[in-house]
């Protein structure tokens, strides 16, 4: 089975780097540059996981993880920042992880939400 991620990054370097990891890893990646153009595509496309990368406006992902939820409410969300982490994690956001992200750690961290999520929709649990 195929995920498919979410990649929510400004940078486009970033963003392309990010897409070419997952994607060589068998993922199946949609790569937008803002929240909104994000949120249009959760209306539009399932996604499993989506990874946003904290921003000065948004810097733990509250904002944007509450938004994408309540367009899919199982969707995992994962917050890459280049900050320290929060002191107390979010209990909308699934995973932060630091940046620059390592292949073999966003790589983890995506397949076993992935595996999370596909586990409670087989169970009949909604998360």
């Amino acid at each position: 089975m195929s995920f498919s991620i979410l990649i929510v990054e400004p940078d486009s370097l970033a963003l392309e780097t990010h897409s070419g990891m997952l994607t060589s890893t068998g993922f199946r990646t949609v790569s937008l540059h803002t929240v909104e153009l994000a949120l249009g595509a959760l209306q539009a496309i399932n996604i499993d996981v989506a990874i946003f990368s904290a921003t000065s406006d948004d810097p733990h992902g509250t904002d944007f993880a509450i938004a994408a939820k309540r367009i899919q409410p199982a969707l995992k969300i994962v917050v890459a920042t280049g900050r320290n982490f929060p002191e107390r994690s979010d209990p909308h956001v699934d995973a932060t992880v630091h940046k620059p992200l390592l292949p073999q750690e966003i790589s983890s961290i995506v397949r076993q939400l992935c595996h999370s999520k596909f586990s409670n929709r087989a169970s009949g649990v909604s998360n």
